[in-house]
């Protein structure tokens, strides 16, 4: 009775573990350059920091906050826990086994529904499609949809299981893993409307004596995915938790997430896995499409197949497929991975077609009759697939190349100046951090999307201060003054999610503590050149030390001041030793204000120091000196230093406006600018460091200019600069600066940076005193060699709008 109500040849229990064992070791093959890459992409970085400081004790949303489901959390904290800390390895080992998992109840579901043969084939489609489909950083990263796959189809399994034997026990179980579905990604609701259709289908079509138990049936899917709901919710109730759970993983989501893209553009997001599917296999879509119809014609126009279990195993996997892929469109984002989520019932909906097909072929193969030939032709479309799909895998595995992660190198900097106990902050979207160097967060803000109000693809170009969480700055200042972190990353440069428009220099009471905590620690050392930006916690204060001329003393020289009016200045010093126990480096200013930072034992280092500096020109600039230790007790303290700075104010430099030049009001700089032409456009040489204040017309304005660095720069092989950046500062008279433009040309390594460059900035309507500041600076590495840069004259055009002013 059981087998038959499985459907035709449910196999022999050997044949379906043989089958089984098969696939598993050609998932596990398929998935293996997963374990060549520590982290994939930023939700690996994200998951990871937050199960670490799960396993620290600490709670997710109220001490590290995400915007999704909590399961995948501990998931990963759970094989953390039994793996050792931030153990990748063992986390992409682990999602090696949820696919396997899931395969296997894929070719069990398949079973159920149509016998071992559609079952086969859904298992063999699964498994070529959770491997191959999606691009590497997606395919191979531990998502929050692949829990979410195995919930759903053990659930789906359940169910079914549950309709073929009768207990509410399987009907508890089939809502409990639903609900943890839902736990893993809010969008498992719509996979939890497949049974609950179906059973309310059953319900309205069953006959009257069977109404009682579909009732009892229902109550307990309900009750089953209450159930994990409902300890979710106590749970985080008795952390004190619960207000932020609420905010993140709903509040946040239908406030700010979703809402940012317009409903009539979710819809068409639905292209995104019927466009992946066609890329991976034309016949594949058309198989899901037929294999749709045929259920349809099958329901409407064959009446046993609407009753009872009949039609549950009829309709699971096309519902399920509708309910999965209304999930995908909800948040209207389109990326890859929220496909995941169709996987298996796109596999099942497949199978339900192959399987017949293959039973068809068979029979018409072994009799000679009218079906021979197109037996013969079913026959070889089916062994085409399974050939095309073949070839598909072995290429797609071949050209899978590790993901070269730029901070996999640059999270050694961290570990060298750190230990365990030490955390970490970053600011940006960047989290891969903290797994790389098994450091702890030091704040709840794990990724900067809720400091800044970046929402990722929908923020370019725009002001996203109105989806800021609110009171967040406040709280992250809170946590930086609880944790101390030891050391401060700076990621905004770098390319996660589109962050270069969030610096720091935008967020002032971030800026503000990072200036009055950190010193800039071996700016040379990022690669890429300028994405990341490293500050240690200064020392404690402490008294200058009184130089005694200790033989060999470690060394310490100035290499640069940059001083942008905007009454700070960033002084860059380098320490030396030749025993290489230089451990101590910074400045002294004044009598007694000292400005250090101690890093293990090294032949020298190179640090950023920002401290207060007149903003005006004839201010009395402050007495600085720089200081070095070594771990043997030696130290120095230099002369007092000075730094040529001309104030002169060259002939003829100017804006060029509407209403006639405008000079420069102040320049900084060690060397003065002097004039040049460059592709037939006047302009002024500025070597880097050099700062030129324009005060601002009224007005709303436009400014355009070119900019670049001299042929001589760059053409010698062995000698040449290694990049200027140059930036255009919006400078109000009160408050702090606002950078407008900012651009890093290498030309040396760059041939597109070559040559006169252009840019175009829309500039605020200023308030009176406030002023337009050119930069050109040495770059991340502050080496100011060849660094022949130059502007030409910049031209400010009145406009009818612009921007708001932000002060």
């Amino acid at each position: 009775m059981t087998e038959r109500r499985e459907g035709p040849s449910p196999g022999r229990p050997w044949l379906v573990l043989g089958i089984f064992l098969l696939a598993a070791i050609w998932i596990a093959w398929l998935r293996q350059p997963a374990l060549t890459t520590p982290v994939w992409n930023v939700d690996e970085g994200i998951t990871a920091a937050i199960a670490d400081e799960i396993l620290a004790g600490g709670v997710p949303y109220r001490d590290a906050t995400d915007l999704r489901a909590p399961l995948t959390y501990y998931l990963y904290a759970a094989v953390f826990a039994i793996a050792g800390d931030n153990n990748m390895d063992a986390i992409h080992v682990t999602h090696t086994l949820l696919v396997v998992a899931t395969a296997l109840l894929v070719l069990l579901i398949g079973r159920r529904i149509d016998g071992i043969v559609a079952g086969g084939w859904s298992l063999w489609l699964y498994a070529a499609l959770a491997c191959c489909l999606f691009n590497p950083m997606d395919n191979l990263a531990l998502h929050t949809e692949w829990p979410l796959a195995f919930c759903s189809a053990l659930g789906a399994w359940l169910f079914l299981t549950g309709h073929l034997r009768g207990g509410l026990g399987w009907f508890i179980g089939t809502g409990i893993f639903y609900g943890l579905a839902a736990l893993s990604k809010q969008p498992a609701l719509l996979d939890f409307g497949a049974p609950l259709a179906l059973q309310a289908w059953c319900l309205l079509t069953g006959p009257r004596p069977e109404s009682g138990r579909r009732w009892r049936e229902a109550a307990a899917l309900v009750i089953g995915f209450a159930l994990p709901l409902l300890l979710t919710v106590l749970y985080f109730s008795a952390r004190g938790a619960l207000d932020d759970f609420v905010f993140y993983t709903w509040t946040y989501n239908t406030r700010y997430y979703v809402p940012e893209v317009p409903l009539a553009v979710r819809f068409p997001t639905i292209r995104v896995p019927l466009e992946l599917l066609h890329h991976f296999a034309p016949s594949l879509l058309a198989l899901l499409v037929l294999s749709v119809l045929v259920t349809v014609y099958y329901f409407f126009f064959r009446p046993a197949h609407r009753r009872g279990d009949r039609a549950v195993r009829l309709l699971l996997a096309p519902v399920w497929l509708l309910g999965s892929l209304g999930a995908t469109t909800l948040s209207g984002r389109g990326f890859e991975h929220y496909s995941i989520q169709l996987l298996a019932p796109a596999s099942l909906v497949a199978g339900q077609l192959l399987g017949p097909l293959t039973a068809w072929s068979l029979v018409g193969l072994r009799r000679l009759q009218w079906r021979l030939a197109p037996a013969l032709l079913v026959s070889g479309a089916l062994i085409a697939t399974v050939t095309v799909q073949l070839h598909h895998c072995l290429s797609y595995r071949a050209a899978i190349q590790p993901h070269k992660d730029p901070s996999v190198a640059m999270a050694k900097i961290v570990r060298e100046v750190t230990t365990r106990e030490d955390r970490l902050f970053v600011w940006g979207f960047y989290s891969d951090f903290h797994p790389l160097s098994d450091r702890l967060p030091a704040s709840r803000y794990v990724h900067g999307a809720f400091l800044t109000g970046l929402i990722p693809w929908t923020n370019l170009g725009r002001d996203t201060s109105y989806a800021i969480v609110p009171e967040s700055m406040d709280k992250l200042l809170t946590d930086l003054e609880k944790h101390r972190p030891r050391v401060i990353v700076d990621a905004s440069q770098a390319l996660n999610r589109q962050f270069q428009n969030y610096s720091p220099e935008k967020f002032p009471p971030f800026l503000a503590y990072l200036q009055q905590h950190y010193i800039e620690y071996e700016p040379q050392r990022s690669i890429p050149r300028g994405w990341f930006h490293f500050y240690l916690r200064k020392d404690p204060a402490a008294s200058a030390p009184v130089d005694d001329n200790t033989p060999r003393a470690p060394v310490g020289i100035l290499k640069n001041i940059t001083q942008d009016f905007s009454g700070r200045a960033k002084i860059v010093i380098h320490g030396s030793d030749p025993s290489g126990q230089l451990q101590q480096l910074g400045i002294c200013v004044g009598t007694g204000d000292m400005h250090t930072v101690t890093f293990p034992p090294a032949a020298e280092r190179l640090l950023v120091i920002s401290i207060p500096y007149p903003a005006t020109a004839g201010d009395q600039a402050p007495v600085i000196r720089i200081v070095a230790r070594s771990t043997d007790g030696r130290h120095s303290i230099s002369a007092p230093q000075t730094w040529t700075a001309s104030s002169e104010q060259p002939k003829d430099l100017h804006l060029t406006t509407a209403a006639g030049p405008v000079p420069v009001d102040q320049v900084s700089a060690a060397f003065k600018p002097v004039p040049v032409e460059q592709e037939g456009q006047a302009g002024w040489l500025c070597h880097a460091y050099t700062a030129l204040r324009f005060p601002l017309p009224a007005g709303p304005s436009r400014l355009r200019f070119g900019h670049g660095l001299a042929p001589g720069a760059y053409e010698k092989i062995s000698e040449h600069t290694d990049g200027v950046e140059f930036i255009v500062q919006y400078q109000p008279q009160r408050g702090s600066p606002r950078v407008l433009y900012r651009r890093l040309l290498n030309p040396a390594e760059n041939a597109a940076d070559r040559g006169l460059q252009s840019g175009e900035v829309e500039v605020p309507p200023p308030h009176p005193g406030d002023s337009l500041v050119l930069i050109t600076h040495p770059g991340p590495a502050y080496n100011t060699a060849f660094d022949w840069s130059y502007w030409t004259t910049p031209m400010l055009e009145p406009v009818a709008t612009v921007p708001a002013h932000q002060p």
